[in-house]
């Protein structure tokens, strides 16, 4: 079965994070296929480290149980 892809992940595992935190899919996209780093994308949503940091983990972990479950 082929996957569109977003950064070597499925997109419907990068839209599955989406249906929880719109916020955390869009630092996933940003990490990913924009391989911009936690401060380049707090600047660009102007919001904290430290809550792109939360999201991107929160993020990491749907990506790795989506993953598992495929």
């Amino acid at each position: 079965q082929v996957h569109d892809t977003v950064g070597g992940f499925p997109e419907d595992l990068v839209e599955e994070i989406g249906t929880h935190s719109s916020r955390a899919a869009a630092v996933a996209k940003l990490k990913l296929f924009g391989s911009m780093s936690i401060q380049e994308i707090a600047v660009a949503m102007d919001v904290s480290e430290r809550t792109i940091s939360y999201d991107w983990k929160f993020a990491r972990a749907m990506l790795a149980a989506g993953l598992k479950v495929q």
